[in-house]
């Protein structure tokens, strides 16, 4: 594996890991490193979108800062950010940066409680590639069962 198979890993795993953890269900995660793309889907997504959707935005991001487990310059920063913006609509700079800073602090917070399931789905993710929502509940149920941690920090 190349640090920068590590480094998608690591940025993938945060999304899910955060979805996890604020109560989403994690569908899919992906890398393809070579493709320089990854994806997440996770869900539902709340309308009007809130601080766990921003949260989870922003949660690969975090991961690979955390885990110093740094990507090329460009990953998770373009669409992540301007999906960002489409999450934090007509507001202000200023006001989207505030929850940009909240957004992130509720991201570390849940990642830094879950550094174990954070590791155990990026190890696998940079194995596999490739986990569906019943292997990452594998994952899950595993984490849960050896830590007693059901999840949600808020």
């Amino acid at each position: 594996m190349t640090s920068q198979d590590r480094a998608y890993a690591v940025h993938e795993a945060g999304h899910a890991v955060v979805a996890w953890a604020l109560e989403r269900t994690v569908v899919r995660v992906c890398i393809d490193p070579e493709r320089s793309h990854g994806e997440t889907v996770a869900g539902p997504k709340d309308d009007p979108p809130s601080d766990r959707d921003r949260a989870i935005c922003l949660a690969g991001i975090v991961a690979n800062d955390m885990l110093r487990a740094p990507g090329p310059a460009s990953l998770g920063r373009g669409d992540r950010i301007c999906f960002f913006h489409d999450l934090t609509p007509d507001m202000s700079e200023e006001e989207r940066n505030s929850l940009k800073r909240k957004a992130c602090a509720l991201a570390r917070k849940n990642l830094s409680a879950h550094v174990g399931m954070l590791e155990a789905v990026a190890t696998a993710l940079e194995q596999d590639r490739m986990l569906d929502r019943a292997a990452f509940e594998r994952i899950a149920e595993k984490y849960r069962r050896r830590t007693g941690d059901e999840g949600a920090v808020r």
